[in-house]
């Protein structure tokens, strides 16, 4: 707008939100918000928010800056509004007012461009990714009480003090059954006790079966089972020179890990925008399959060995020495240690031991496997049978062995991407919403 000869700078600046007012369709009875009255009125020696007595500009009050600015922007003007001032040297008011001399013109334009700022942030664009991530499906276990009594076999002898008793609860088989998985095996009891002489250890074993139920849902095809027995406590005592009272539990436990699905946000664009990315390395389970087998071999206790009148104890551990990866099968090689005790003279109480190591090699199908996956392979010993046998001569100098072995493979697969983990805008201050991921990350199999 003009400054017409002799008016105020009051004058010119309500001339300005006038026109400015038309232009922008906003009603003129909003204009007295602005400037609280007829701002034209005033006589060229009156003192207001834009001039002195002199006819010179000073800063606008802050309250009536914020209101011009609050009003404009309700209003919906986001442009500038342009108007001509008298001032003899340019001005800069903290950046929302630019005043310049006669020649030039004062621009509000601060608030347009934070709203523009902020329409930028609005539009920023995000690539997200779904990333796999391990999913815990089942996560439960079942408690198992032992309270039984046992009767000594006849061809062991009375029961003069009970040394040790151990308990082994063993996985036989797993059967899913809808949304019900059922699993039986058997628990293994050994007790070592002093004979009635109390010159010789002597052992019994004894099986008590079981059976686990849990009701699982939405186990998919390649979801990891994990079921595992562990012993919690057992308690044995002899009622009778024949007779064992035995008092114990142990805990069947399931987890069932499949896999999972999570979005995140692996880059962030937009102007003014910076974000902090991290690497996120994830495994997840892929396929799985078993494959039972049996390891038997007649072997002699040694060189130099006296012959065995009675095992005490017989241990057989499976090691796995290598896993080969094929297309759908895996070569599994492994070596069965056996460790056995065995009295060599009862009437002494003379014991002896043997070691032996029996290897075994195994190929199993694995359906959709890929080479590149990592395979973890487990090895149970699910039933053995050794005793001591005769040679030709009728020395008992052979160990018999049968042992039956559950080879278990996991096949994992591993991937990693960048995650954007922080961000912040130089151009107006942003409020971030975080999520905790929950990754695994398989390092080696050992």
């Amino acid at each position: 707008a003009d400054r017409t000869a002799g008016g105020t700078p009051g004058a010119v600046y309500t001339g300005c939100i006038q026109r400015a007012a038309a232009q922008f369709q906003i009603p003129v009875e909003h204009t007295e918000r602005l400037f609280g009255g007829n701002r034209g009125a005033k006589s060229a020696g009156s003192q207001d928010d834009f001039g002195q007595e002199d006819g010179s500009l000073v800063p606008l009050k802050p309250d009536s800056l914020h209101r011009t600015i609050s009003f404009l922007g309700d209003m919906g003007v986001f442009s500038c509004i342009i108007a001509r001032l008298c001032r003899r040297r340019q001005q800069n008011l903290s950046g929302w007012l630019y005043l310049a001399d006669r020649s030039n013109i004062l621009i509000i334009e601060k608030y347009a461009q934070s709203r523009q700022r902020r329409g930028v942030f609005m539009d920023f664009q995000e690539i997200s990714k779904a990333v796999a991530v391990p999913e815990i499906l089942f996560d439960d276990f079942d408690e198992q009480p032992v309270d039984c009594d046992f009767v000594l076999p006849d061809y062991c002898p009375d029961i003069a003090a009970v040394l040790k008793c151990t308990m082994r609860p063993v996985i036989q088989s797993k059967q899913m059954s809808g949304d019900r998985l059922t699993a039986e095996g058997q628990a293994m009891i050994r007790v070592m006790y002093l004979d009635e002489g109390r010159k010789c250890v002597r052992c019994c074993e004894f099986s008590q079966p079981f059976t686990s139920s849990f009701a699982v849902r939405g186990a998919g095809v390649g979801a990891e089972i994990r079921l595992t027995a562990k012993t919690d406590y057992i308690n044995c005592r002899a009622t009778s020179p024949r007779r064992l009272d035995l008092h114990g539990a142990f805990t069947v436990k399931l987890k069932i890990i499949a896999e999972g699905q999570c979005n995140v946000i692996t880059s962030v664009g937009g102007e003014g925008l910076y974000a902090r990315r991290m690497p996120v390395a994830s495994s997840v389970p892929a396929v799985s399959a078993e494959k039972p087998f049996t390891v038997s071999e007649v072997l002699e206790l040694g060189a130099g060995k006296p012959p065995a009148e009675a095992l005490i104890r017989a241990e057989a551990i499976p090691c796995l020495t290598e896993c080969r990866l094929l297309a759908n099968k895996a070569i599994v090689k492994g070596e069965l240690l056996l460790k056995n005790l065995y009295v060599s003279d009862i009437a002494a109480g003379t014991m002896d031991k043997a070691e032996h190591t029996i290897p075994f090699s195994q190929i199993v199908d694995v359906d959709g496997m890929n080479e590149d996956w990592a395979c973890d392979v487990q090895l149970d010993v699910i039933s053995s049978d050794i005793h001591i046998t005769v040679n030709q001569n009728g020395e008992s100098t052979l160990l018999s062995v049968s042992v039956k072995i559950l080879a278990q493979l996991q096949c994992t697969r591993s991937a990693s991407c960048d995650v954007v983990t922080d961000m912040y805008s130089v151009r107006c201050p942003l409020k971030l919403e975080t999520t905790h991921l929950d990754t695994e990350n398989l390092i080696g199999i050992r």
